[in-house]
């Protein structure tokens, strides 16, 4: 790598060498070339065969004036060179250019010595470097033997350590296989012993079984005489729940013919209980009839909400009171009654005794509804209103339509005082649901 690293810089060299001759070159023919067309005017000689042009001596540059007129009477012709100057002339130009020549040749041979100078010193110095290298690898071989030998000593003395080790361990191994013969030696003794208080232990255990076994035929001996005495005892048992078992039939017998004579006398009674109530059922229907003729006059006047109640007018600037009013409609008391009789009878259905039990409750509703004082402020107006009443009387409303925000608020009012007093409670498990179209008069 070193030398193709000088043989590059050599080369480099040579080329910049070459590169600064035809750069001076080039430079001294262009000043020519300039210092010529700036003296045009003089007098200038040309070598026959050769392209150089001979200046004359003087350093001096002719500027040139403006024209002036020429008296061609004063003219004079310009002097011609003898052919001996011209001869003379051309050899000191040959002179001069030889003189030029030897001089870059010169020059040439001083650069060549010096590349030359150069590329020895560049060599003896990669002599030297090479002189350098082969010391230093000739020292790293040494080194590399050096630590080989160390190696090979290290490795000579880890081989008699493994073979001490080695030898160790066969010692130790040794003496591991005679203890190991030594334990399974009293191992074996051990183990004789062990049979040898096993089997006395199991001569013991027969022994013991043998006296067991005798044990238990005795005791079964034992038991049996017991079962037997417990079978006689059953069968004398037995016999005294038959003897009982026959007197509880005399008297079941007995308790029959009782109760044979008490449905005698509970037909009897069924029979005037019958006639009672078909004389009761005959007031129900007659009851019935009077109810439904008067809740025909209820529906005939609930067409048209609130408008048999007549309250006190108030005055607009004012908000409306509500007050605490008992109901004025006489509640029937016979209702509980009518449905405990219906229930009896057992002639109605369960839907129509729901039925009327739910329409009785929705007209005291009604009833409770038409307490309302302050209707006559919001005359006129209509609204729609859904309750929903739980079995404990309090319930929940919603005002789904209204006639103006006014009877809304009113209506809310009156139902929260409504609901804080309560409808009265009902033995329905599921809610009422009562929709009711109020117009106030």
């Amino acid at each position: 790598m070193n030398k193709i690293t000088s043989g590059i810089l050599a080369v480099c060299i040579y080329l910049g060498v070459i590169f600064l001759i035809l750069l001076y070159y080039n430079v001294h023919k262009i000043k020519s070339k300039n210092y010529v067309e700036k003296n045009s005017n003089r007098i200038t000689v040309t070598l026959v065969n050769s392209d150089k042009t001979v200046f004359n001596r003087s350093s001096k540059i002719s500027i040139p004036k403006k024209p002036t007129p020429i008296n061609r009477h004063h003219l004079i012709k310009p002097k011609i060179p003898s052919k001996k100057a011209l001869l003379k002339r051309r050899a000191i130009a040959k002179k001069r250019r030889e003189a030029e020549r030897v001089t870059r040749l010169r020059e040439e041979a001083r650069k060549r010595a010096l590349a030359k100078k150069r590329e020895a010193e560049r060599i003896a110095r990669l002599r030297e470097e090479a002189r350098k290298r082969a010391l230093a690898k000739k020292r790293e071989a040494e080194r590399i033997a050096r630590l080989r030998e160390e190696a090979r000593k290290r490795a000579l003395a880890k081989k008699r350590e493994a073979e001490r080790i080695a030898r160790l361990r066969e010692e130790a191994r040794k003496r591991a296989l005679a203890k190991k013969r030594e334990a399974e030696r009293i191992a074996r003794l051990r183990e004789e012993a062990r049979k040898r208080a096993l089997a006395k232990k199991r001569e013991a255990e027969r022994i013991a079984r043998l006296r067991e076994e005798a044990r238990k035929r005795a005791l079964a001996k034992k038991r049996e005489a017991e079962r037997i005495a417990r079978l006689r005892e059953e069968a004398r048992k037995r016999a005294l729940a038959k003897k009982r078992e026959a007197e509880r039939i005399a008297r079941l017998r007995e308790e029959a013919k009782k109760r044979a004579l008490a449905k005698k006398r509970e037909a009897e009674r069924i029979k005037a209980i019958k006639e009672a109530k078909a004389k009761r059922e005959r007031e129900r229907l007659a009851r019935i009839r009077a109810e439904r003729e008067r809740k025909r006059r209820i529906r005939e006047r609930a067409k048209n909400l609130f408008s048999s109640i007549k309250t006190p007018k108030h005055s607009t600037s004012k908000e409306p009171r509500v007050t605490h009013q008992r109901s004025h409609i006489r509640h029937q008391s016979s209702i509980a009654d009518r449905i405990k009789n219906t229930h009896l009878s057992g002639r109605v259905s369960n839907r129509n005794r729901d039925k009327g039990v739910v329409n009785a409750y929705i007209a005291k509703v009604k009833n409770q509804l038409n307490n309302w004082n302050a209707q006559s402020d919001y005359k006129g107006q209509s609204a729609t209103i859904r309750l929903t009443i739980m079995n404990s009387g309090h319930f929940r409303y919603s005002v789904k339509h209204s006639s103006s925000v006014a009877l809304t608020r009113g209506l809310k009012r009156f139902l929260d005082q409504l609901n804080r007093i309560g409808l009265g409670v009902h033995s329905k498990s599921t809610p009422y649901i009562i929709e009711v179209t109020f117009k106030a008069k």
